[in-house]
């Protein structure tokens, strides 16, 4: 029985950031098994499955071509090796590293099972800079693996006050990867990625090779300004990056052939064979190093597409057909693009399992996915489903007695609705009392709004997909009887803009649909994140509670003791008190 220490996924991962990545040493360590499968870039050895899939070549030599593209690097002869190894014999093949998960040595690369997924592309990039005889210095090189190979890892330097605070002098006279911790590798990667979009791949890799790990600071600078005509110091705070700022596709992981077309506007067509031998199947080494009991591990595999939801069918999706094995769903996103990023623009889910555990609709938002499938290896195991918006806005393609709302969703209607404009009254889960394209809202008809339906001239779009004068968050100068609700627009909620509302009865802690507001004035429906609201709150339970604005920026937010955290809106100027700590 292997002698294990279990550790979280995210403490390996990072130890994997912080001692996996130095440069070629005496060759020695354990007998490794053979490098029995190759690709056209990679060849493959390892210790936890018995075959190697073809998806797992293709997986390995896809990654290495888009690096060779994006580096302006022409394709190499010899192969990348890389080993696929169970936990003690990669602990012992990267001993010299002091680190348990997974090392590059030279042009070979060693990881346990389950860091093939987190940290394979981080490790490729150092392979395949040691065949360009690339820069050691820790900065750059580790840089330059954050910047393209960093995955599901990925994340901008602007996202913590740690990484922010970094001295740069510091980080240029360090001589070993170890030593960068996290906040050095996030604050590399953004420097060399915005090194490779201003100056161009052969000089960035030319300055690289100019350096060594010994290279003194004021040098680097020195030939940092011969080159490029700008000032290091001044780059490195000027390319830092953000959660909300763009990351590619290929940066995060989300490299996956698309899904086909579903046959109906927005939809997707899931169909795979979980057969190794398919070109689309990826052996899951995680589950073959990790099992349950003493003996084997799983012999699992996984096949991934991408799926874009576009504007006009971001809302509620729903899978037809009955899956077999795993299936899940994730928005690609930076490392920390946590969930205070999106709840305050609408309530989409960033991830699920497919169909969602969670009641209610699957809400997607405008963006790009992965869908992943996980199924034991077996060439009769298929999947056949259709993610798809439930139905569509302009089709209304609802069953009898029902609309298709702005979220996509089908609701009943009352039999006369009333016009837009109109007073009305809505009941609680009760059928819909306005006409399609409308929504009662603190008794009055409003238009509905999102992307491709716009508001009439003078009027937003606010988040809950319903058109208003425009107003700001911190002063909120709207009439009486209206609130000022956050943009549907990023950069507007950011800039503090929202639109005037038709305010509701809610009050503090009352219960609120996230969806549809009912909020009194001053107030938002948010999904709290407390642990313990008080007894008796009426939204202990709800989808959502009504909670204060407040301005993240005063000395004094404003917030509530309960709800003590002002979270900024699309991390802009306005907030929301929502979070316990």
């Amino acid at each position: 029985m292997n002698v294990r220490k279990y550790m979280s996924w995210r403490t390996w991962t990072v130890l994997a950031f912080m001692a996996g990545c130095e440069p070629e040493r005496a060759a020695s360590g354990p007998e490794l098994p053979p490098l029995a499968w190759h690709g056209e870039r990679v060849s493959v050895g390892t210790d936890l499955v018995p075959e190697v899939c073809a998806g797992t070549l293709e997986f390995l030599d896809r990654r290495v071509a888009w690096m060779e593209a994006e580096l302006e690097l022409a394709p190499r002869a010899e192969t990348l090796s890389v080993w696929m190894l169970s936990r003690d014999l990669a602990a012992e093949a990267c001993s010299a590293f002091m680190f348990r998960g997974g090392c590059a040595n030279g042009s070979r690369v060693y990881l346990r099972g389950d860091s093939f997924r987190s940290a394979v592309r981080h490790e490729l990039v150092h392979a395949r800079q040691f065949q360009e005889d690339g820069s050691d210095k820790p900065l750059f090189g580790e840089g330059l693996a954050q910047a393209i190979g960093g995955g599901s890892l990925t994340q901008g330097c602007l996202s913590t006050p740690e990484c922010m605070a970094v001295d740069l002098e510091l980080l240029l006279a360090k001589t070993r990867s170890q030593a960068l911790d996290r906040d050095g590798y996030d604050a590399g990667g953004d420097l060399v990625y915005g090194m490779l979009k201003a100056f161009g791949p052969s000089e960035v890799l030319a300055l690289f090779a100019e350096t060594t790990r010994d290279t003194a600071p004021d040098v680097v600078r020195a030939r940092y300004r011969e080159r490029f005509g700008s000032k290091l110091d001044d780059d490195f705070l000027r390319w830092r990056r953000g959660p909300l700022d763009r990351f590619e596709p290929m940066h995060l992981g989300c490299d996956a052939p698309p899904a086909p077309d579903g046959g109906t506007p927005g939809a997707a067509l899931l169909q795979a064979r979980m057969d190794c031998r398919s070109p689309r199947v990826v052996n899951d080494f995680a589950a073959a190093d990790d099992p349950p009991r003493e003996g084997e591990g799983a012999q699992e595999g996984f096949i991934e597409w991408t799926f874009e939801v576009t504007p006009e069918h971001a809302g509620a999706f729903e899978l037809r057909r009955e899956v077999r094995g795993r299936l899940s769903i994730s928005l690609c996103q930076p490392d920390d693009f946590a969930w205070r990023w999106v709840d305050v623009h609408a309530p989409w889910r960033t991830d699920s399992t497919l169909p969602p555990r969670q009641e209610g609709p699957l809400m997607l938002g405008l963006g790009l996915y992965t869908i992943r499938w996980h199924h034991p290896l077996d060439p009769a195991a298929d999947l056949d489903v259709v993610l798809a918006p439930v139905c569509g806005v302009a089709e209304q393609d609802c069953p009898e007695g029902q609309v298709c709302t702005i979220w996509r969703r089908c609701e009943a209607q009352v039999e006369d609705p009333a016009p837009l404009g109109a007073a009305c009254e809505q009941a609680l889960d009760g059928p819909r009392a306005c006409e399609v394209g409308a929504r009662c809202v603190g008794g009055v008809c409003t238009a509905e709004c999102d992307d491709p339906t716009t508001c009439p001239e003078g009027q937003g779009c606010a988040r809950l997909r319903v058109c208003g004068q425009d107003c700001a968050l911190l002063e909120d100068d709207c009439a009486e009887g209206f609130t000022c609700l956050a943009s549907a627009e990023p950069k507007l909620a950011a800039a503090g803009r929202g639109q005037c509302v038709k305010a509701e009865e809610g009050v503090w802690l009352d219960a609120c649909d996230p969806w549809l507001g009912g909020c009194a004035e001053g107030l938002s429906c948010e999904t709290t994140r407390v642990s313990d609201l008080p007894e008796g709150a009426p939204c202990r339970e709800a989808a959502g509670c009504c909670v204060p604005r407040c301005d993240p920026g005063a000395a004094e937010p404003g917030c509530p003791g309960v709800v003590p955290q002002c979270d900024r809106i699309e991390g802009g100027v306005a907030g929301v008190c929502r979070t316990a700590t």
